[in-house]
Order: structure tokens, then C-alpha cells, then sequence
């Protein structure tokens, strides 16, 4: 339903744009769901229809509507509303579903792999821990005697068994966070950036998307008019992590009281460097075009933090892999080539 609602953004954005009355808007937007969508999401916005052909406001409208429409692409189009600037408000929340739903396919891209491939290997040497060796340890000690001497690696590769609830540990673990990641929602998002986030070099993709998003909400408040304290206050409101909100709220409040922006946003560690050096260079006329740019860049950014994460990903799993297939061979042959050097 994701690229649905996105498309209905877009899709209202425009024509509201073109100065359509919203009720007509809506109404003509419902007729054309009709053929192929969701029945849930047609009934939403036949509601939403009505509703405000009745004179209420669109925000009102889809909050009553709230098993349909996110809780963050209704605080952006109630502040939108609330600030004079629906239609960018629109535009700006279908830009904003866009960019949640590729960055998460990009993370299930980059997890998934590694997850089941974990999981599988992991899955493989518990097998091998709690089956094939204690079969290949009674078959050498039944010729040889108990308490017999081995070789160190066949003494080793035996002690395996020892670690047999360790790797089905493992490999529930990894099955779960490759099932998890197939899931929406925020926390599961959160997760899953907190995880590549430990990735060396992925670039603080999390951090990158925080400011895409910020650079884009700024954009459509002031283009409203919306003063730059306003549009930070209304974007804050929009954060859904509560340090980074508490940040915007403390900016805003020192550009009142007279701090230029260039300096309120320097040195703050949720804040990317180059968001002071546009406010000090830009000039405010060029701001809202200036930060949508920026919003871009941050989106580049982001996808390539992904590739480069999905790359080291490869990496290390051709590695673990290598080294556990190694050990499942080993753990195999060892006791084998033992026999055999006896005999």
C-alpha cells in the first residue's frame, strides 16, 4: 500500500497545485482508485471525500482515517494545512514515502543475504556438532578403545559437540533477524540502521536519512512562508527520535533570540556539516530550492552508504562462510583420515 499512498500524494499534490478544489480533488482521485487498488483505501478516501465536501479540514479528514495513513504523513500534511502550503506539503510527503520505501528495500537487500546465509551455516554445524560427530567419536572409540590417544585436530574437531546449543543459538538468532527485516514499521527500520550503522565506512547512513528528510520538510515549510524558527519548530514535530527533536526545538530557539542560522546549527552531532554552510551562503529567497538540492544529495548519500555496506556485507560473508565451510570439512574428514591412519 506504501506505493499507493505515494501516488495519491503526488497525485493530490498536483492538483491541488493547480488550484482544483480539494473536496473535486479527492472525489475525482476516489473514481480513479477504483480499478485496482485496495478496497480499505478506496473506503478512505470516499470518507475522506465526504468529509471535506462537508467543510472539514483534509488533515482532520485522514487523521479520522488513521489505520490507512501513516502518523508521519499526517503530521507533515496537518502542519502543511496549517502552514498555507498543502500542495507542498503533499508533494513533499509523497517524496518523503518514496525515500522510506527505497531505503527499505535497500535494507532488506543488504540483510537478508547475509542473515539466511548465517543462518544456513550455523543450521550446517549444529547438524554436524550434534549428529555426524558423536557418531564418528563412538565409531573411533569402539576400535580403539575409550580414553584412547587422538591427534590434537581430531581431539579439537570432537570438542565440537560441546558447542552444538551455541550454534542452533546462532542460527535461531540470524533466522530471526533476516524474518524481522522482511517486516515494516519503525522499530524494526530503527533496528535494522542501528545494525548497519556498526558497518566501518557505512557512511552514518541513519544520520543521512535523518537529514534528507529535514532538508526536504524545511523546503516545503518555506515555501509556505513559514519563518526558519516555524519551519524547524513543525519539522521537529515531524522527528520520530526524540534527541533529534529536542535538537531542532533548542535551534529554533536561538535563531529567535537572535543567533544566525550558520551558527545555531554548527556543532551539533545530529546535524551534517554542510546544513550550517548553506544557511550561511544561501540567501533566504533561495533557501527552500537550496535545501531540496541538499535533501538530493543526502539521498545519494544514503544509497551509496547502501551499496558500500552491501559490498563489506559480501565481504565478510564470503569470509565466515569460507571459514565455517572449512570447519565443516575438517570436522568431517579429520576423524575419517584418523581411521585411516590407525588401520
Amino acid at each position: 500500500m506504501s506505493r499507493a499512498l505515494e501516488e495519491i500524494y503526488q497525485q493530490l499534490g498536483r492538483l491541488c497545485a493547480s488550484r482544483l478544489p480539494l473536496p473535486d480533488a479527492v472525489k475525482e482521485l476516489s473514481k480513479s482508485l477504483r480499478d485496482g487498488s485496495s478496497r480499505k483505501l478506496v473506503d478512505a478516501m470516499d470518507a475522506v471525500g465526504d468529509q471535506t465536501a462537508s467543510g472539514e479540514a483534509f488533515s482532520d479528514a485522514i487523521d479520522a482515517q488513521a489505520k490507512t495513513f501513516p502518523a508521519f504523513h499526517r503530521r507533515l500534511i496537518r502542519a502543511g494545512e496549517t502552514g498555507g502550503c498543502l500542495s507542498e506539503a503533499l508533494l513533499e510527503t509523497a517524496r518523503q514515502a518514496r525515500m522510506n520505501r527505497e531505503t527499505n528495500a535497500l535494507i532488506r537487500g543488504a540483510l537478508l543475504l547475509p542473515f539466511f546465509s548465517l543462518a544456513f551455516a550455523f543450521g550446517l554445524l549444529f547438524f554436524v556438532a550434534s549428529f555426524l560427530i558423536p557418531v564418528f567419536r563412538a565409531m573411533v572409540f569402539d576400535i580403539y578403545g575409550e580414553g584412547s590417544a587422538l591427534p590434537t585436530l581430531t581431539e579439537w574437531i570432537f570438542r565440537l559437540r560441546h558447542f552444538d546449543l551455541v550454534f542452533l543459538v546462532l542460527c535461531i538468532l540470524c533466522t530471526f533477524l533476516g524474518l524481522i527485516s522482511l517486516l515494516g514499521g519503525r522499530r524494526v527500520r530503527s533496528l535494522m540502521l542501528w545494525l548497519q550503522g556498526k558497518v566501518p565506512g557505512s557512511q552514518k547512513i541513519g544520520r543521512n536519512i535523518d537529514m534528507a528528510c529535514l532538508c526536504g520538510m524545511l523546503a516545503t515549510f518555506l515555501r509556505g512562508r513559514s519563518s526558519l524558527p516555524e519551519s524547524l519548530e513543525l519539522s521537529a514535530d515531524m522527528m520520530q527520535v526524540h534527541h533529534a527533536r529536542n535538537r531542532l526545538f533548542s535551534i529554533a530557539e536561538n535563531i529567535e533570540s537572535g543567533v544566525s542560522p550558520s551558527e545555531a546549527f554548527k556543532g551539533h552531532k545530529e546535524i551534517d556539516p554542510l546544513l550550517p554552510l548553506l544557511f550561511a551562503d544561501t540567501p533566504v529567497e533561495a533557501l527552500a530550492s537550496e535545501l531540496e538540492e541538499l535533501s538530493t544529495l543526502f539521498q545519494v548519500r544514503v544509497e551509496a552508504g547502501q551499496k558500500h555496506l552491501f559490498a563489506a556485507w559480501k565481504i565478510f560473508l564470503f569470509v565466515v562462510l569460507l571459514l565455517l565451510s572449512l570447519l565443516v570439512v575438517i570436522s568431517v574428514l579429520a576423524p575419517l583420515v584418523t581411521m585411516f591412519y590407525w588401520f
